[in-house]
């Protein structure tokens, strides 16, 4: 190991602590509207809605995921839990696999 100026030539381990808060074994059960339509993210990462695919990322893997209807009948926010990850754009006249926006 070797040391860092930046940590005063102290060696990176010396200063590691481990972090006082605990990790839950398993997620909480995730709640979504009635009127959400939720899809479950496959082993790619993606997920299939209204014969499309999207691609929503490998951290989701077996995760739920929902689609919501936004400002217009072929856009959706999609969520994850509470938190917004993007919108998913059903108009799109590409024939592009992911149509997917993340922010």
């Amino acid at each position: 190991m070797r040391p860092h100026q930046a940590l005063h030539y102290a060696v990176p381990a010396s200063r590691y602590q481990p972090s006082a808060r605990c990790l839950p074994l398993t997620l909480a059960a995730i709640d979504y509207l009635s009127s959400d339509q939720v899809r479950i993210v496959k082993s790619k990462g993606e997920v299939t809605f209204r014969n499309q695919f999207f691609y929503i990322g490998r951290a989701f893997v077996g995760l739920p995921i929902a689609f919501r209807q936004a400002h217009s009948p072929d856009t959706y926010d999609v969520f994850f839990s509470w938190k917004w990850l993007g919108f998913a754009d059903l108009a799109c006249g590409q024939k592009i696999k992911y149509r997917y926006h993340s922010i």
